[in-house]
């Protein structure tokens, strides 16, 4: 796992439901990476929402087709990419949830390889 973020960076968040979301976030990009595969959790200024920091998983698994990208977000819902790979499709809903509890927003998009998960927080 590679990690980056700017010295300083600072957000406003619970940090029990943090830590939930990040590990959800990382547990499935390490579900869906190869052998061998790089899962990166990098941070930074939002360049979407003034205001607000921005933290991003990217794994090198098979992605998250387009037409799915909303949906994995449903509670149930699994995308067609990782059905072999198992379990209930609640995680990123609850990610969903716990992120725009705390004022912030979540979304799917495709990376080099792989997906890119992001969600954002009010900065501090």
């Amino acid at each position: 796992i590679e990690l980056s973020a700017p010295a300083g960076l600072w957000g406003r968040a619970d940090p029990t439901r943090l830590r939930q979301v990040l590990a959800n976030l990382i547990d499935n990009a390490l579900k869906f990476t190869p052998a061998g595969g790089r899962v990166r959790v990098t941070a930074s200024v939002s360049a979407r929402d003034k205001g607000f920091v921005a933290v991003s998983v990217s794994d090198e698994g098979p992605g998250i087709p387009e037409p799915e990208r909303e949906r994995v977000f449903e509670r149930h819902f699994q995308s067609s990419a990782g059905v072999e790979k198992g379990g209930l499709g609640l995680g990123l809903a609850i990610c969903r949830e716990l992120v725009t509890r705390q004022g912030g927003r979540i979304w799917a998009d495709a990376g080099e390889r792989g997906a890119v998960l992001t969600f954002t927080l009010p900065a501090a």
